[in-house]
């Protein structure tokens, strides 16, 4: 993680938190049905 984060200028926890969301937004039919909320905790804070 530190050296992709190196690579690309950002902090380990700014490349995670891109990581993360990447695998939430590709299963989010899934979580969406499967945590109430979970829609507009994704689309928070907009």
């Amino acid at each position: 993680m530190e050296s992709l984060a190196a690579r690309d200028g950002k902090s380990v926890d700014t490349i995670l938190a891109r990581e993360l969301l990447d695998v939430v937004s590709a299963h989010s039919d899934y979580l969406a049905t499967a945590i109430p909320g979970f829609t507009a905790a994704l689309r928070w804070p907009q």
